[in-house]
């Protein structure tokens, strides 16, 4: 087990709740199942990190990814 998805399942049944609610409404995508891995849209970051200090989850590290939009891909190949 990763050490993401161990750290996700001892969280408390309304902590994972809480998470999954800051995930569907900040339009978050985890690229695994276990939230290794979360990619959130840039206008949406500054709340999303609120909304999972405000439910006591703590952020490990955070990387800057290119948004592969078809306008973007047209304009930066």
């Amino acid at each position: 087990m990763t050490t993401e998805k161990s750290y996700i399942s001892s969280l408390d049944k309304q902590t994972q709740l809480q998470l999954d609610k800051l995930i569907d409404k900040y339009a978050v995508y985890s690229s695994d199942t276990a939230y290794g891995d979360i990619i959130v849209p840039r206008n949406n970051i500054s709340d999303f990190i609120d909304g999972l200090t405000k439910i006591g989850i703590a952020i490990n590290s955070l990387d800057w990814w290119c948004n592969a939009t078809e306008e973007n891909k047209n304009k930066y190949g």
